[in-house]
């Protein structure tokens, strides 16, 4: 799902949307527009993992 954890971009979504999330914005949580500015949260493994 580009690349985005899954449940850390559904959290941020919902959370987001609860406290007011303008509809005008509505397509910067759509996940390839989130994943370029939340990249900490990407769901590839980092390259420092054993």
């Amino acid at each position: 799902m580009h690349h985005v954890n899954p449940l850390t971009w559904a959290t941020d979504v919902l959370t987001k949307l609860q406290d007011g999330w303008p509809r005008s914005r509505l397509d910067e949580l759509l996940p390839d527009a989130w994943a370029s500015t939340h990249a900490e949260a990407s769901a590839t493994p980092s390259s420092s993992a054993p």
